[in-house]
């Protein structure tokens, strides 16, 4: 089975095994941008100020922001992602 040993290490680094092995998670990956951090830590603060009803106002237009933040960067992760698979997808 030294074959397989072979094998295996190959598929450790193809992005089409990790997908299919449920080892990519895109969710997981958040942006790094001082943009963001400071946006986390406001909500973290507007969510202690809730009960006031000005505050859950801006706090709804600081999370959507967020929200808008974290789907662009999962559509990009998933975009290179995929031309990534194409890529493997020509090499087989």
């Amino acid at each position: 089975m030294e074959n397989y040993n072979c094998l295996t290490e190959y598929e450790d680094e193809d992005i089409i095994c990790k997908i299919y092995r449920n080892e990519c998670n895109f969710a997981e990956k958040v942006p790094t941008t001082q943009e963001y951090i400071e946006l986390i830590q406001g909500l973290k603060k507007q969510e202690r100020e809730l009960l006031a009803v000005d505050g859950f106002k801006k706090y709804l237009e600081t999370r959507n922001v967020k929200d808008a933040i974290e789907a662009e960067e999962q559509f990009k992760l998933g975009f290179k992602t995929a031309v990534k698979i194409i890529i493997e997808s020509y090499r087989s």
